[in-house]
């Protein structure tokens, strides 16, 4: 997954995006209440209401520029190679052999549990050598290690943001919205390829829209900047999320994370024009609109926050993990079967979810039903099962044709 993105719980709401993916790339959105796990996106507004939310307020430009400040260093180049991954491909990838061969000779020593068996691990973002060296990381840090091979190997490889329904996760006390990333490129026949890293995904080649290195290295600092937001360390989180703003001043989830950051540090006035930016940029950021409503009614200006919440109302029922922690609050009351009422929305929502399931059968055993607690268990453990057996795919689109490999 890639991005992630921060929300805040408060009255009620609770969202993030990043978020990182936040795998790929994240957004995130605030504070909850310790024994809540709950998880955010970048919402998504109608383009009615968009137009409406531009109305209300505008930043400061002048605060816009101090939050960014000056970046005097240098971004780090995701894609270098160190000299034992460049003999690493010298030695399994054949050079005097067709495209097409090559790409999967990479695929194949990726995957192979006897040479590299690459693993995915979300909440961390890495550099190519970063990800050789540990053989683990989430889908940005797989691309980037892959894209860096494939070039390497004379193969045209490119990021490719993938248009689809986000994910939700959870992180301690922090919702994640996470959307996905993964690699493209063409062969020299002209046939074009997609590898991803997360089992089960189609691309329709119609879909297929790639992003610059620029733009996918904003990405990574804006994921390294959640990231630091969820270790707490608010400091360093401002230095990634000022990195990913200087190479891409547009991305509005980078604003977003900034203004969880900054509201974190007390700064509420940086946090709530940071938070104005992303809406102005992308008038669907729901989860910057969330954050705005939830810092309003901390305030006290309840009528902006109204306004502000009636535009998110309707995403909140589409989120699991808002459903969710209202069951473990309900949990914590002993309101047995609110709790389960609540559970059984989220796993409507998002039936491959095993906490889901291992609160339910705590539900159901606090009820006293035996069979459908070990029914629940039973569930978790198949999803979790799953989610470690999955494959990877490799697509070449040729005429309209798919072939999976």
């Amino acid at each position: 997954m890639w991005k992630k993105n921060w929300i805040e719980r408060g009255d009620g709401n609770r969202c993030a995006f990043a978020r990182w993916t936040t795998d790929a790339s994240v957004t995130m959105e605030g504070n909850i209440e310790s024994r809540f796990i709950t998880s955010c996106t970048v919402l998504v507004l109608t383009m009615f209401l968009a137009g409406c939310i531009a109305t209300l307020e505008q930043p400061d430009p002048q605060l816009v520029k101090e939050i960014i400040g000056v970046v005097d260093e240098q971004p780090v180049d995701v894609l270098a190679l160190s000299e034992e991954l460049k003999g690493f491909i010298d030695e399994h990838v054949d050079r005097k052999a067709l495209t097409r061969y090559r790409l999967e000779q990479l695929r194949e020593i990726l995957f192979a549990p006897d040479l590299f068996a690459i693993e995915y691990e979300s909440g961390v973002t890495k550099t190519a050598n970063e990800t050789f060296e540990t053989h683990a990381g989430n889908c940005l840090s797989m691309t980037n290690l892959f894209i860096a091979m494939a070039r390497y190997a004379d193969i045209d490889a490119r990021y490719h943001l993938v248009d689809t329904q986000p994910e939700w996760d959870a992180s301690g006390n922090t919702l994640l919205w996470t959307q996905h990333i993964n690699s493209t490129g063409f062969l020299r026949n002209g046939d074009r390829y997609v590898l991803d890293f997360i089992p089960g995904r189609r691309t329709p080649v119609e879909d297929i829209k790639t992003i610059s290195d620029e733009y996918a290295l904003a990405i990574y600092y804006n994921n390294l900047g959640a990231e630091a937001i969820i270790a707490k360390d608010y400091e360093q989180a401002l230095r990634d999320l000022r990195m990913a703003l200087k190479l891409a001043p547009n991305l509005a989830d980078g604003w977003n994370n900034m203004g969880a950051a900054q509201r974190r540090l007390g700064r509420t006035d940086l946090a709530r024009e940071s938070f104005l930016q992303a809406i102005v940029l992308d008038g669907y950021n729901r989860t910057a609109i969330s954050n705005l409503a939830r810092m309003y009614t901390e305030a006290g200006e309840l009528k902006l926050a109204e306004q502000y919440r009636n535009r998110v109302k309707r995403h909140r029922q589409k989120n699991p993990y808002y459903h969710f922690a209202d069951a473990m609050e309900y949990l914590a009351d002993q309101n047995y079967s609110k709790a389960r009422e609540r559970l059984n929305e989220a796993i409507r929502l998002k039936s491959d979810e095993p906490r889901f399931f291992d609160v339910l059968a705590r539900v159901y055993d606090a009820l006293g039903d035996e069979q459908k607690r070990i029914t629940s268990q039973r569930l978790a453990y198949l999803i979790r099962k799953q989610e470690v057996d999955g494959g990877r795919s490799l697509e070449i689109y040729s005429s309209g044709n798919v072939v999976l490999k």
